[in-house]
């Protein structure tokens, strides 16, 4: 995640602004609209699932069946729903980044 910075300057990349529909499309693409063709840049589909309130997602190409997963970590997540859950601690690290070019 970039948050708004601007993407490697020196190879004329801005901070991109792309907007997603919810099916995955590439829908908006500022300052490069004319330049790229928005349906080679859509968001590739994963397999998700949810137990309890916490989504799973897997990157494989061939992903497992999601429901042996369920059936071995619901009664453990069960017990503590996400909606139901508090934040025990909190911390806030601070990063040296690189500056300069890329």
């Amino acid at each position: 995640m970039h948050r708004r910075a601007r993407l490697a300057p020196a190879a004329g990349l801005p901070y991109h602004q792309w907007t997603y529909d919810l099916d995955g499309r590439l829908i908006f693409a500022r300052d490069m609209m004319n330049e790229i063709d928005l349906a080679q840049f859509g968001l590739m589909p994963v397999a998700c699932g949810e137990v309890a309130g916490w989504i799973f997602i897997s990157l494989a190409e061939e992903p497992r069946d999601f429901e042996v997963f369920r059936r071995m970590v619901e009664p453990y997540m069960g017990a503590a729903p996400a909606a139901e859950a508090k934040i025990a601690h909190s911390s806030t690290i601070i990063e040296k980044g690189q500056t300069g070019s890329w």
